[in-house]
């Protein structure tokens, strides 16, 4: 009887450590994956939005945050006679929108999980020089119209 209650004991505990474990192991794979979907949403953020720059014949701010000095939280690049790209940032995301004319041709969200500061137009110097500070002091610089510029 005594030795079926220390069985009994022993696997009790021994069960207890395994479930404790496993959820433990669950909830850090589960901070690893959220980490890893972060990272690869920015790298396409930056990817497509430094392709957008460089392709662009120029850029532009929302005028209204220019106006109050608070950081702008549209961007506008022009691509074509009638294409453009607008970014727009949220408290958590990124949405980038197409537009041919009037007409919203592709739109999509990039989730970052990270508060970004506003868009910066540097065209001081030439060509102009786009920037986007998120949180982290990740900042992400990009050249407009780098395709027409000669090597």
């Amino acid at each position: 009887m005594t030795e079926c209650l220390v069985a009994i004991t022993l696997l009790g505990t021994l069960l207890g450590t395994v479930t404790l474990t496993l959820g433990v192991m669950y909830r850090a794979d589960r901070n690893l994956r959220d980490a890893v979907d972060q990272e690869r949403a920015l790298e396409q953020f930056t990817a497509r939005f430094r392709s957008d720059a460089h392709q662009a014949s120029s850029a532009s701010v929302n005028e209204a945050a220019e106006a109050n000095n608070a950081p702008a939280r549209e961007l506008m690049l022009k691509s074509s006679a009638d294409q453009t790209i607008h970014y727009t940032l949220h408290p958590q995301d990124v949405e980038r929108v197409v537009r041919r004319g009037e007409t919203i041709v592709h739109r999509e969200t990039y989730n970052l999980a990270v508060a970004a500061s506003g868009w910066q137009l540097r065209d001081a110097q030439q060509p102009a020089v786009v920037s986007v500070l998120l949180e982290r002091q990740i900042r992400i610089d990009a050249v407009v119209r780098l395709a027409a510029v000669p090597p």
